[in-house]
């Protein structure tokens, strides 16, 4: 049995957003867009390419780092071109030439700045980019359907689904995990999904959720200051874009929103919270997750992870029992942490005065015990946001008495069989551990 959480929803769909949903008159299947690219390419009169690649440029060992958007294995380049141009915000990917993966991107070699390079860790790598010309003129396409004055939105009257969050009733759980993911990681969820996920049905007292901005930035990309955050950049024009900038925009983030519907109608297991989901937030979104989490289910620890950390948890399990529930941080800190300054980098931090942060998890997984995350979560009103969500755990924390409780397992470097977390994984890696463990109980190799 589940009792139901009904989040907030936005207001009124525009006449832009009904014109796309008439063009995109088709189901739209859960964890991917491509049925729904398919159709509308159909339905704007656009042809694959016998050969899609001639759709774009290559840069062999060139690649851009921290752009990616969607991870696809076991693909050859072609396949890789073929979803690129069937999802309207993508421009480029990257492909490794040894793993046979790539990385979809809205990014462009220019758009990415600095990320854009070619160092030994990426001569495995060819960058491809979608030619402008022929994006271009297929957006034209997607313009001309839709309605020449139907381009104009504004992201007030942007659409999304009031969407359930589905609590179990009555349950008391020894862990908690919540794995942040954007709107758009279809399918690195479905990838955990089909991998430590299932972890659930051997540990009845695990509860694994993914946690989710429920609304994007109003912004374009090409509006923003930078691609991590949704502040309007110098000298830029605050004003809803238009023409096809306007149909790429709002055709992804309305893919994304139905999406996200039916992924919750199908698997019940996403947390959407009330949060603008871009990076340099993401210390808001793991507050507001806490928020909820306190409120709404019986637990006594809860992990946070991202999505592409590996999470095992049998070994957790096992440890688990040896830890006070009692104003508990149990995680591998961070001490002395000098702060980043600068006003445009990823990690710069305008806000925090002081020199060096205090103690904070890493980025490979923080296990608060159920009072701390009550600690924060029944202050997100009065707390301050900083740069990221680990060190401001740190700096919310840094006046109450904590119990820290140090662990190597949380952030190791490499594989090892004794880990609790891995971060920053391939996904064919979370397969290859999956699949190790299941055949020989180490997920490093049998």
């Amino acid at each position: 049995m589940t009792k139901m959480m009904k989040m907030k929803p936005t207001v009124t769909v525009t006449v832009m957003l009904l014109l796309v949903a008439a063009a995109l008159s088709v189901g739209v299947g859960v964890v991917e867009a491509k049925d729904s690219g398919e159709a509308f390419l159909k339905k704007i009169g656009v042809e694959m390419p016998a050969d899609p690649l001639d759709w774009f440029t290559s840069a062999p060992g060139y690649a851009i780092a921290g752009h990616n958007d969607e991870d696809l294995s076991g693909v050859e380049p072609k396949e890789c071109a073929i979803k690129c141009i069937q999802r309207f915000w993508c421009s480029s990917f990257d492909y490794h030439t040894v793993k046979k993966t790539c990385s979809l991107s809205s990014a462009t070699a220019d758009s990415a700045g600095s990320a854009y390079k070619n160092p030994d860790a990426h001569k495995d790598y060819t960058f491809y980019e979608y030619k402008k010309d022929i994006q271009q003129k297929n957006l034209a396409k997607a313009t001309e359907l839709l309605g020449k004055d139907s381009t104009r939105h504004s992201h007030n009257e942007m659409h999304n689904h009031p969407t359930v969050n589905y609590v179990p009733k009555d349950k008391k759980y020894k862990l908690l995990v919540g794995v942040l993911s954007a709107r758009h990681h279809f399918q690195r969820r479905q990838l955990i999904r089909e991998t430590y996920k299932k972890y659930e049905a051997s540990y009845p007292n695990v509860l694994i959720r993914f946690v989710v901005g429920d609304k994007h930035c109003a912004l374009a990309p090409n509006q923003r200051r930078t691609s991590w955050d949704c502040t309007l950049k110098t000298g830029g024009d605050a004003a809803a874009p238009t023409g096809v900038d306007a149909v790429k925009f709002v055709v992804k983030e309305r893919l994304i929103d139905e999406e996200l519907h039916a992924e919750q109608e199908k698997y019940k297991d996403l947390v959407l919270v009330d949060h603008i989901d871009v990076y340099r937030t993401l210390a808001h979104k793991l507050a507001k997750w806490y928020e909820w989490a306190y409120e709404n289910l019986d637990f006594d620890f809860a992990l946070k992870v991202d999505d592409d950390t590996w999470v095992h948890v049998p070994n957790l399990m096992k440890d688990i029992v040896t830890v006070s529930t009692k104003m508990t941080w149990w995680s591998h800190f961070r001490t002395d942490w000098e702060v980043h300054r600068g006003t445009t980098g990823k990690w710069s931090e305008p806000d925090y005065t002081s020199k060096r942060y205090p103690s904070f998890g890493c980025g490979g997984g923080n296990i608060l015990s159920r009072d701390l995350v009550g600690v924060i979560g029944n202050a997100t009103d009065q707390l301050m946001y900083y740069q990221g969500e680990d060190v401001s755990v740190g700096i919310w924390l840094a006046g109450v008495k904590v119990n820290f409780q140090e662990n190597m397992n949380f952030h190791r470097p490499k594989c090892d069989n004794a880990e609790f977390t891995q971060p920053q994984m391939d996904p064919a890696d979370f397969r290859t551990y999956y699949n190790n463990y299941e055949k020989c109980k180490r997920i490093c190799g049998c």
